[in-house]
């Protein structure tokens, strides 16, 4: 399957369960990218607009690439009234746009499904001198739930390769052939996440792209096993799974 459908018919599972990024994280990338807040931002991948969004108020001009038609979908109706925000259909390493269009270039989630190289390319015929390049993972922490929950996909999802698409921990060696040598740097920020209920759980891990679809062949087990999850560890009707929003950031030539 083409990574670009790996998410279509999941945009409403994506948005109603999938956590949002922490307002510490918006401070950070406003003080130290957009400070005049009157920039151009290029959110590629951008899903549902989860973590795009939110930097409408922060910037002159954001603009939300996404190439999936269901994630599309709901991007544009989270994005209506906001006389700032342009969304693109595009893939990320192809972008309909000018050269020097951009201040700064995120992709939250996203950039384990695209071409490196081919997306590294595309990031330096966009950006305005000087500017940046930010990619940034909901990254769970090592504990009890998230090993077990991690041996939960191994046995039931044949599409799962590691959670954040691999990018599991903080290790900004990970970047060294995308950003430009000695212009990268990592920022991190609490974000555990609450699940209020057993639906909530199981509706998160549903989101992923790995995860089997309502129908297929695993499906059901795949839920059991999830409901049992929840059920050993969850305390007066709240789960928590601790996670750091993570930012790995740089410039690229």
């Amino acid at each position: 399957m083409d990574n670009t459908e790996k998410f279509s018919g999941k945009a409403d599972v994506y948005e109603r369960f999938r956590p949002s990024y922490p307002q510490a994280l918006y401070d950070f990338i406003s003080r130290r990218f957009l400070p005049e807040r009157v920039g151009t931002v290029i959110d590629t991948g951008s899903g549902t607009g989860k973590f795009a969004l939110p930097l409408a108020p922060l910037c002159g001009r954001l603009i939300c690439v996404e190439p999936n038609a269901d994630m599309r979908r709901k991007l544009c109706a989270n994005a209506a009234g906001r006389d700032n925000v342009e969304v693109i259909s595009s893939a990320a390493d192809n972008i309909p746009l000018p050269p020097a269009s951009t201040e700064l270039i995120t992709a939250a989630q996203a950039f384990h499904w695209f071409d490196r190289a081919a997306f590294g390319r595309e990031c330096a015929r966009l950006l305005r001198n000087g500017g940046h390049v930010a990619l940034i993972w909901n990254i769970r922490k090592s504990c009890d739930i998230r090993d077990e929950l991690y041996s939960v996909n191994k046995k039931y999802c044949p599409l799962f390769g590691g959670f954040s698409g691999g990018y599991s921990d903080k290790d900004i060696r990970s970047f060294d052939d995308f950003f430009a040598k000695g212009t990268s740097d990592v920022a991190s920020f609490s974000n555990d996440t609450v699940f209020f209920g057993e639906e909530e759980f199981v509706g998160r891990c549903l989101s992923s792209s790995y995860a089997p679809a309502p129908g297929s062949d695993g499906y059901t087990a795949y839920v059991a096993a999830l409901a049992e999850l929840y059920d050993r560890y969850a305390r007066g009707g709240r789960l928590t799974v601790p996670m750091d929003a993570v930012m790995f950031f740089g410039k690229v030539y």
